[in-house]
């Protein structure tokens, strides 16, 4: 990213333009950067997003398939495909300006010791070391952010599809003692029980 702000097409001036333009290349390298860092980061919480989703799909599963094992006339629902609230992150380096790096600026002694006698790649250490410290503080920070908002969700999508599953279940167990429990009338029961044994009789039982 240095490389592509810091060049002779972008500093071309051993002067006060030169020296401005140094500022404006700082502000390209600080809008860039935090840019792509932003980036990085969404696409972690949407990985994240896929494994929560590959989770609960396991999780439904794994149900069904314990419960079939005990009664396979329960039917369960499937789970609904959730749709996660992605947190809103925001650039980092926003509070950042070429202010901030002024005394890493002042080191610029004209074009030629910056491109020929690498003053670039000292100025573009000590940028970095500069810009360290924001950094580790913007991961920390979106660390956290993602950890408790997407641990939140999980962890409510998870218990809803248990009150769910919960709920079928003692519907099925309700049903089944209901009609089991429930009155039948005796002379239908001896009605069938004659007929039973006539089919029995004329199977030779």
């Amino acid at each position: 990213m240095f490389k592509e702000m810091f060049n002779p097409t972008t500093i071309t001036d051993s002067g006060k333009t030169g020296r401005q333009e140094l500022r404006l290349a700082t502000e390209n390298l600080l809008d860039y950067a935090g840019y792509e860092l932003l980036q990085e980061v969404r696409a972690a919480s949407l990985r994240i997003e896929k494994f929560m989703l590959e989770t609960l799909r396991e999780y439904s599963a794994g149900i069904h398939q314990k419960v079939s094992q005990i009664d396979i006339h329960v039917s369960l629902s499937t789970l609904e495909e959730q749709n996660f609230q992605t947190p809103d992150l925001q650039q980092p380096f926003a509070s950042l300006t070429s202010e901030n790096f002024r005394e890493t600026l002042a080191g610029f002694n004209g074009t030629k010791a910056f491109f020929v006698k690498k003053e670039k790649e000292q100025m573009k250490e000590q940028m970095y070391r500069l810009l360290d410290n924001p950094i580790e503080q913007y991961l920390q920070q979106s660390q956290e952010t993602l950890t408790a908002m997407y641990q939140e969700q999980l962890e409510n999508a998870l218990g809803n599809g248990a009150q769910l599953f919960i709920a079928e279940i003692t519907s099925h167990v309700n049903n089944s003692l209901a009609a089991m429990a429930g009155e039948m009338d005796q002379d239908v029961l001896l009605v069938k029980q004659e007929q039973l044994k006539k089919h029995l009789e004329r199977r030779g039982i």
